[in-house]
């Protein structure tokens, strides 16, 4: 497949972005993959940058006002397939090591995350945040969430239904979906205080199974139409930077560990993380991930930063 770089910048608002930002070049970007998860759908990568995004943003079809946020079912997360069938994996308990993880940025805060989602990150911010909010378009999220936590939180459908700023906004694998990058992140901005904080937590495009393994069942498995990009620590400080952020710091995360490495290596299938947990010592764990952070070849990136 040969790529039109002037049809791409006229109709990919991501590639007009990073271009603009000199983040990637026509001569420098490939197709490392023919289809996503779910859709014939070219995967780029930027040789140089190592930026990863799709040819086209395709209309999303979970992550959208009519949604029903069938993405979970128990403690399983649904991923949707390119045969239309479903593939079933054990979900992380992000939420609990992210009130942990972020606990100063919280207590006593006014809290707000962004995408928000089933609401479960603010189940456990309430009674530690001084304020509990959220955004979310999906209605049936929106209704679970009500149901749980009634009036103790406040969820709208974006952030100009607030009428008070927010000492946190708060970001968790949400970026990679949207379209315009740096308009949601004004957005966030404006939301804040001065001196409030933003965090936010993306896929990796330098994985480890990405960048070093190129691992073809991972790729079939881990592109997805709905993430229209994968960013690396360069891309997420520069459109942090261009929404106006100070402070800016980006880190490498390990969300899954050697357990789950193993298995796609092994088997090349998801859910390593809950089949294969007993094998490797929590001593082995915790130096592999770090070795992976260290090499930057984690699978997530978090970033915080600071309105002045």
């Amino acid at each position: 497949m040969t790529l039109d770089f002037e049809k791409l910048e006229e109709t990919n608002a991501i590639y007009r972005s990073l271009l603009a930002g000199k983040l990637v070049s026509p001569e420098n970007i490939d197709i490392i993959h023919h289809r996503t998860r779910d859709k014939k759908l070219p995967v780029l990568r930027d040789r140089k940058s190592r930026v990863i995004f799709l040819k086209e943003a395709l209309e999303q079809q979970f992550y959208n006002q009519a949604g029903d946020g069938g993405d979970l079912d128990g403690d399983e997360h649904l991923s949707h397939t390119f045969d239309c069938g479903v593939v079933r994996s054990k979900k992380l308990e992000d939420e609990g090591r992210r009130l942990k993880q972020f606990l100063s940025y919280i207590k006593g805060k006014s809290v707000c995350d962004f995408g928000t989602g089933h609401g479960f990150f603010l189940d456990l911010c309430v009674g530690v945040a001084s304020q509990v909010s959220g955004v979310e378009l999906r209605r049936g999220c929106i209704n679970d969430i009500k149901l749980r936590l009634g009036d103790s939180v406040s969820v709208q459908p974006s952030f100009k239904d607030f009428e008070q700023p927010f000492d946190l906004v708060t970001m968790f694998h949400v970026l990679e979906h949207l379209e315009e990058q740096k308009l949601h992140l004004d957005s966030a901005y404006k939301a804040l205080k001065s001196g409030g904080e933003i965090i936010i937590e993306v896929p990796h495009a330098e994985d480890f199974l990405i960048e070093k393994m190129a691992l073809e069942a991972f790729y079939d498995f881990g592109f997805w139409s709905e993430h229209l990009i994968l960013h690396t620590r360069t891309t997420i400080r520069y459109f942090l930077q261009a929404a106006g952020f100070i402070d800016i710091k980006v880190h490498p995360f390990q969300r899954f560990g050697y357990a789950n490495h193993l298995h796609w290596l092994r088997h090349g299938k998801p859910g390593g993380h809950y089949i294969y947990q007993d094998i490797p010592s929590d001593e082995f764990e915790q130096s592999y991930r770090k070795f992976l952070c260290q090499r930057n070849w984690s699978d997530t990136l978090i970033a915080s930063a600071r309105r002045p």
